[in-house]
């Protein structure tokens, strides 16, 4: 089974989440993670209004198979880095996984190294991303997988990064 992962990036959308462990509304600047656990879950997704909405949602392969389904819930900062996904398991806060995913909210002008392989995507705003090998303007939208890579912003951005061990992505 797979743990899924959905951020509303929208401004002011909410999207209501109906799934066997909860019954919870999402709104724009807030996180959730399910995790299937070894029994599996099933959800549903729906748009309350007719606002349009944009969502991201990420599958990832757990570290271990058949653990108990779950479900968390996260306001994200609004400035700085909010951990919704891995770590170890002596924490709770967080499905753990030694797969990471942080949700970055960053003022223009920030610097960020990563020394792993990170998997970007831009869900707001616009950065400048340079590895070794190139450069590249990212902008609202851009999927970015690199190594050892320098992210600086030019505008207030709000990046999902993921430092992976496996990963199936879904765009919504």
């Amino acid at each position: 089974m797979l743990d899924g992962y959905q951020i509303n990036a929208g401004r002011g959308n909410k999207r209501l989440i109906n799934n066997r462990i909860s019954r919870n509304l999402i709104t724009a600047g807030e996180a959730q993670v399910q995790r299937a656990g070894g029994e599996g879950f099933s959800h549903n997704e729906v748009n309350p209004d007719n606002t349009k909405n944009r969502m991201l949602q990420l599958w990832v392969l757990p570290d271990e198979s058949e653990q108990t389904a779950g479900y968390k819930h996260y306001p994200l900062k609004t400035t700085g880095v909010t951990r919704i996904y891995g770590g170890n398991k002596s924490q709770s806060k967080t499905f753990d996984s030694n797969t990471t995913i942080d949700i970055l909210r960053l003022p223009a002008g920030e610097n960020i190294k990563f020394d792993d392989e990170v998997l970007a995507y831009v869900s707001q705003g616009n950065a400048k991303f340079a590895d070794e090998n190139s450069t590249f303007n990212a902008e609202q939208g851009d999927l970015i997988r690199s190594y050892k890579t320098e992210l600086s912003t030019n505008s207030d951005v709000e990046i999902v990064e993921v430092i992976v061990i496996f990963y199936f992505l879904f765009v919504c």
